[in-house]
């Protein structure tokens, strides 16, 4: 839980791109990352354009 929290954050930061970032969740365990990651980015697409 410790990388996959931490490769978030280094992926929020910009310190990977979207593709290493999706390549350690799969590392890891989590199905079918780039499912989780577009629900968050259109989720931040939104509230950034209601802001």
């Amino acid at each position: 839980m410790l990388a996959i929290n931490q490769a978030g954050r280094d992926w929020l930061t910009g310190k990977i791109d979207i593709v290493e970032y999706l390549d350690k969740l799969e590392h890891y365990g989590i199905p079918n990352p780039f499912e989780i990651v577009d629900e968050f980015a259109e989720h931040v697409d939104f509230v950034i354009d209601h802001a």
